[in-house]
Order: structure tokens, then sequence, then C-alpha cells
């Protein structure tokens, strides 16, 4: 019976090592946790435009989303994905005026837009 040389018994844990880092990224990404990431990984659509932190209200056309039961606000800086709200007055082709908190972490099925969570919704001209 032979015994393993040193170079055996240590090739296992340099080659495991190798591979991990031959899978890390060059470019010092933090694995997806970096802002403009996360907001890809939570929307489908890209805008240079970034809503401000906390409360905002978004002037915009109600349109259907590609899933069902998904709702958009097409306005400058969007198109977002309303999320709660009246679903009385959030009907496509209604042109409203929508307050609520932008919550690029929020993770939804229905894949599009920046998700705004409705605080209230009021009829725009």
């Amino acid at each position: 019976m032979r015994h393993p040389t040193l170079l055996r018994v240590l090739a296992g844990p340099l080659l495991a090592g190798l591979l991990v880092a031959g899978c890390a990224d060059a470019d010092g990404d933090d694995g997806g946790t970096s802002p403009a990431t996360t907001t890809m990984a939570a929307t489908t659509s890209t805008t240079d435009a970034t809503p401000p932190a906390g409360e905002t209200t978004v002037t915009g056309t109600v349109t259907e989303g590609v899933e069902p039961n998904c709702l958009l606000l097409e306005a400058a800086g969007g198109p977002y994905l309303l999320v709660g709200g009246d679903r009385g007055q959030l009907r496509p082709g209604a042109r409203v005026a929508v307050t609520g908190r932008v919550d690029r972490g929020l993770l939804s099925t229905c894949q599009q837009g920046l998700p705004l969570v409705v605080a209230s919704i009021e009829p725009a001209p």
C-alpha cells in the first residue's frame, strides 16, 4: 500500500483555491449589492433620471404590463410599476398623479418598471 505524498495531499486544496479565485470577479463587483446592479435586477427599463429617496409624486398615464394584473405608470423617469393603490382609479388609459415611495429592492413577477408603492392617487389633467 502506497502512502500519499505531500504533493498529493496539497493538490486538492490548491486546486479548490484556484477554482474559487478563478470564479471571482476581476472588476471588484461586490456580488450584486451595488445600487446600479440592484436597480437593473429589479427593473427591465433603464433611465438616466433617478427619483429622489423617500416619497415622491409622479404624473403619467396608466398602462397594462406584459404580465397579468401588472399596471405601469408611463411618466418622465419611468415607467413605474404601480404597487398597491385603488385599482378603480388605476385603470389603463387614466392620467393620474401618484404619490408614493420608490422601492428599488422590491421583487415582482411583473418584471417591468421601477416599483412605486402607492400612497395616494389624484386625477391629473
